[in-house]
């Protein structure tokens, strides 16, 4: 068996679902359950995955509320109809689109979601229950997962009232290989104790379409669709009608979000995912750094050498590496202007001249001088502190050091203050896992990222 791909039928999918009553009274019973969830959820704007978004009606609907909606579908022309109309509606800047299987959207995820659509896709895949482990991995610790598939017993009872016994008597097989009937009907419990073994406890469920494929006028759907829909949107959420619904929608969380004794769990959790993201975000700007060093450093010692007339500079690099393990932290510039400036991997000069010579008088400043200097504005900041209550903010710290001395090294400075920082106190935005903004610490171009230290 293979997942469905929608590329073929992709025109009369869309007429099916959206240009139908059936469509409408799907898309209206869905959004009313949405419109009262999103309520439940933090007040900002969410990340949101419509994991099989189709052409992303619901998702472009979320992204017009100000979310960031990231839709993945395995249908290139299910993608470009998606991306066309968020166009049209104006909220692609509030969108992402991925042509690929739901089961590999988590490559392509900076954060987890705080919620996740995987609405009518599951009876289609092949192994849904591997699918949904793949998304419920993808979740936010206090995420909501909206899952809404294809209802075996419906599917069996529809047939049923129209008189198909031989049909159901075969076990309903696959009339059509090229059909918008699902692949694979779902057995309501076994799908509700695939997500139990996950760990996920059910909020709701709803019945979609309890009503309307039960009708045996099909002109009442149309001549009557808005009095059929707010029976369907009254009863939808009573049993049995909820088990008589052609799909089946639940809203799931972890089963420690309603459990005040087992807090801990989602924090440890919480905690735990934040320090891992910083883990690894240090350990991508970390690479990201020693590449553009590494790639610098070999540009200028060559320039450098091939300029040095007199030798100056390749006897005092010579000099540098034999006495560095006797003086490691000593610091050493040249007392002279900066002939180049090496950012974005060029070399631009600076000046229309350049001679090669530096001047032999090197200074050094220690590094117990410099922790000093920086440990003396920090006190500084801390008595605003403890004035004003205003926060400590390592950026101006930086900043402030490097007006007064502008020739120190900012690799050095950076690793002091943040030496210094943190036996004083913590950021509370450190324990989001976000990364703090770039902000500009001299006339060059230097930028540092920081988060204000607030917790003393």
């Amino acid at each position: 068996m293979q997942d469905r791909n929608f590329n073929d039928i992709a025109e009369k999918f869309a007429r099916n679902i959206y240009g139908t009553t059936k469509g409408q009274v799907r898309q209206a019973v869905l959004w009313q359950d949405l419109d009262a969830l999103l309520k439940t959820l933090p007040d900002r704007p969410l990340r949101i995955l419509d994991a099989g978004g189709g052409e992303g009606h619901m998702a472009c609907r979320l992204a017009a509320l100000g979310h960031q909606v990231l839709l993945c579908d395995v249908s290139d022309e299910m993608i470009h109809r998606a991306s066309s109309i968020a166009q049209e509606q104006g909220v692609a800047d509030n969108m992402r689109f991925v042509p690929c299987a739901a089961q590999d959207i988590a490559d392509h995820m900076a954060y987890p979601a705080d919620l996740i659509l995987f609405h009518a896709v599951l009876e289609w895949v092949a192994d849904p229950q591997a699918i949904l482990r793949t998304l419920t991995d993808c979740l936010a610790p206090d995420g909501v997962f909206s899952l809404m598939f294809y209802n075996h017993h419906a599917l069996l009872l529809r047939n049923m009232v129209l008189g198909n016994f031989s049909y159901v008597q075969a076990g309903m097989p696959k009339r059509k290989r090229r059909s918008l009937s699902p692949d694979h009907p779902l057995d309501p419990q076994q799908v509700y104790g695939w997500l139990d073994a996950l760990g996920m406890t059910i909020e709701g469920k709803t019945g979609v379409r309890v009503f309307h494929d039960y009708l045996q006028n099909k002109q009442q759907q149309i001549d009557n669709f808005e009095e059929l829909l707010a029976l369907e949107q009254r009863y939808c959420r009573q049993e049995p009608f909820v088990s008589l619904g052609r799909y089946i929608h639940v809203m799931i969380q972890e089963a420690t979000m309603q459990h005040p004794e087992l807090e801990f769990v989602d924090k440890l959790v919480f905690d735990l995912q934040a320090k891992l993201d910083r883990i690894i975000s240090w350990g991508q700007q970390t690479i990201d750094l020693w590449i553009g060093y590494d790639r610098h450093v070999h540009k200028f010692i060559r320039t450098a050498i091939d300029m040095d007339k007199n030798r100056v500079f390749a006897q005092r690099l010579r000099q540098s590496v034999q006495n560095y393990f006797d003086q490691p932290w000593a610091l050493t510039f040249a007392n002279a202007d900066r002939l180049l400036d090496m950012r974005d991997e060029e070399l631009a000069l600076r000046s229309d001249e350049v001679t090669g010579e530096l001047p032999p008088e090197l200074e050094y400043e220690e590094f117990s001088e410099m922790r000093e200097q920086i440990a003396a504005l920090i006190e500084a900041a801390l008595q605003k502190y403890k004035t004003e209550r205003i926060p400590l903010n390592l950026v101006d710290v930086v900043r402030d050091y490097l007006s007064h001395y502008p020739r120190a090294q900012h690799f050095d400075v950076a690793r002091i203050v943040v030496d210094q920082a943190v036996r004083l106190g913590v950021a509370e935005a450190d324990f989001t896992g976000l990364p703090a903004l770039w902000q500009s610490i001299n006339d060059y171009g230097a930028k540092v990222q920081a988060h204000v230290i607030d917790n003393y």
